[in-house]
């Protein structure tokens, strides 16, 4: 049972936010040739191309170097709702999930 207490909220709610800022995705095309590392809300900390990525042209790229980043950004959304589940419980993500579908 959650405890709420002002303290005890303020505590949890400042470990949540240092939680989930820190979160970070490292995802690596399935060809290798695009690594992208994006941090909470799909900031874009590195992109790196290794060898592969130059046997492509420009408009082959693109849509990889795209693919790359949603695929990072969806790994950061999932460790996110995973912190936000293990500190505040199902309920809440279910809730926050279904507020947002009814808002989209």
């Amino acid at each position: 049972m959650l405890n709420n207490e002002p303290s005890d909220l303020a505590d949890r709610s400042a470990r949540l936010q240092r939680a989930i800022t820190e979160i970070e995705a490292d995802v690596v095309a399935e060809d290798g040739a695009i690594r992208v590392i994006v941090g909470a809300g799909g900031r874009i900390r590195k992109i790196d191309l290794g060898l592969q990525a130059f046997e492509f042209s420009a408009a082959e790229l693109g849509p990889i170097v795209a693919e790359t980043i949603r695929a990072a950004e969806r790994s950061v959304d999932v460790k996110a709702q995973e912190i936000v589940r293990s500190m505040l419980g199902e309920q809440f993500v279910r809730s926050a999930a279904k507020d947002e579908k009814d808002n989209a």
